[in-house]
């Protein structure tokens, strides 16, 4: 009797555990799957760009982290995995467009529900934060003084591979050399206990 218990107890915390733990994989397939129903709607149904995940060119997941090309757009994603001491697993993205120098946006954060992204930015970087920073970034964009007279500048995001800060500014000849310089203007500092983020002005 207190075999099958223990049998029944043990298969059930496996079971539930299985079910709690998600990775930096859960969120970027949840990500492909919305992709794909975007290209859908303008008639694109060939999948093979996706398959094995071979659209992926950074692949890190034991810190979370993934960069990824998205198949018939010229641009792509990086993305980090958080894991908040309270609160709900969450991930950060940032988009970059490329034609041919690259930049992106303000960061975008997501949680999961039943297999979705959920987009929960105002939660995570709420909208007066944003605006804080797009108007700096504005401001400081003309004082930059560029290492290469020639060079493109371009918004630039960068979410972590290693640590948990996310940093904000601009790169040179962005997506065009990795060795452009990178001009940081924010960082948004993570603080693990409450899941959320501080806008530091650099």
């Amino acid at each position: 009797m207190r075999t099958i218990i223990f049998s029944l107890f043990f298969t059930l915390f496996v079971f539930t555990s299985s079910v709690a733990q998600t990775s930096v994989m859960d969120f970027f397939n949840a990500r492909m799957k919305a992709y794909k129903a975007e290209l859908r709607k303008g008639k694109i149904t060939d999948e093979t760009p996706f398959q094995n995940n071979k659209n992926i060119t950074v692949k890190d997941i034991k810190n979370g982290f993934l960069r990824y090309d998205l198949p018939y757009a010229e641009g792509f994603e990086e993305m980090a995995y958080y894991i908040p001491t309270q609160g709900n697993k969450f991930a950060v993205i940032a988009s970059f467009a490329c034609g041919p120098a690259c930049e992106t946006d303000l960061p975008t954060f997501y949680e999961l529900e039943n297999g979705n992204l959920v987009d929960k930015t105002d939660k995570y970087l709420p909208k007066a934060t944003r605006e804080e920073i797009k108007e700096a970034l504005t401001k400081a964009e003309s004082k930059i003084v560029l290492s290469d007279k020639d060079a493109s500048l371009g918004m630039w995001v960068k979410v972590p591979q290693q640590g948990t800060t996310i940093f904000i500014g601009f790169k040179e000849d962005a997506g065009i050399s990795e060795d452009g310089k990178f001009h940081q203007i924010y960082e948004l500092v993570y603080t693990r206990a409450n899941g959320t983020f501080k806008a530091v002005r650099k």
